[in-house]
């Protein structure tokens, strides 16, 4: 996916990876058995790793070298900030699909990524 984001612009993979990761999780809350909610699993994790992948790529166009280092501080405080929204889903519902829809929630900046993510410097 990064040879795409080198042929088409970052933003559009970006975009893209981020809304079907979205839609796949969204999608696995109702999964009807098993192999469906593995299917959609594995699409997620591509589509998760390309966006993380070329984002992080981009990021480093986008920031100074000095201040490259804080990427790892504000990725591992994002990180942080998943698992406890994690937990606070898990406090609130018992059900298994309930937790995964309410968990993708999160995810719905990826339709805001297009309006406000620039393309590659």
């Amino acid at each position: 996916m990064s040879i795409l984001a080198d042929r088409y612009g970052r933003k559009p993979i970006i975009v893209a990876t981020a809304v079907s990761a979205f839609l796949a999780n969204a999608a696995a809350a109702f999964s009807p058995n098993y192999i469906v909610f593995l299917i959609l699993r594995a699409i997620v994790g591509a589509s998760s790793d390309t966006y993380l992948s070329v984002g992080s790529v981009a990021t480093c166009e986008y920031i100074s070298e000095k201040a490259r280092a804080w990427i790892t501080v504000v990725y591992n405080i994002a990180w942080t900030l998943g698992m406890l929204w994690t937990l606070l889903v898990t406090v609130v519902t018992d059900d298994w699909r309930w937790r995964y829809f309410i968990t993708v929630f999160p995810g719905i900046y990826a339709f805001a990524l297009f309006c406000f993510l620039p393309e590659s410097p």
